[in-house]
């Protein structure tokens, strides 16, 4: 991720390297592409848990490198299958390390 000190010191008209501009036209490709799948609000969608009675956000997943499984959770209506998956892909012990 980036820090809050990094994002200061660029409001401020410091520097950003490539690999922080690439980490930020990624998150913002992102949040265009979960738009145009009728996800109204993305920041608050992605707070959101992937799932009732489960730890993991799809900001977890972002975390993590896994922009693949958020965008699968995006383009799913029912979402069942799908986020079984994207637990599994997660964390093959989900079922006892992350549920509330």
């Amino acid at each position: 991720g980036v820090s809050v000190p990094a994002i200061t010191k660029w409001r401020k008209g410091a520097g950003v390297t490539g690999e922080n501009r690439l980490k930020i036209a990624r998150l913002l490709a992102l949040i265009d592409m979960l738009s145009d799948r009728f996800i109204g609000e993305p920041a608050s969608w992605l707070e959101m848990p992937i799932q009732a009675g489960v730890g993991i956000t799809r900001m977890d997943l972002l975390e993590r490198g896994r922009y693949d499984l958020v965008l699968a959770l995006a383009s799913t209506h029912t979402g069942d299958g799908t986020v079984e998956y994207v637990l599994n892909e997660t964390d093959k012990d989900w079922r006892e390390t992350v549920v509330d």
